[in-house]
């Protein structure tokens, strides 16, 4: 298999001074709670997505709080 979508998932999505322990934890909170909601009501998702989705957005939201 390798490890080409996850040095293109890494690549350039988010800049590194952004990345904090307050980020990483966000992030994995964010999504794990996604995982949970959709795993009671039975709709099928993907960890892996709502992984990316929540380290995008909460570096979208730190990077924003600094403006």
């Amino acid at each position: 298999m390798g490890t080409a979508v996850a040095v293109t998932v890494g690549a350039g999505m988010i800049r590194l001074e952004t990345v904090t322990l307050a980020v990483i934890f966000s992030g994995s909170f964010a999504a794990i709670s996604w995982d949970f909601v959709t795993w009671y009501l039975g709709l099928p998702t993907s960890s892996s997505h709502a992984l990316i989705g929540g380290y995008a957005g909460a570096a979208v939201a730190k990077a924003a709080g600094r403006r």
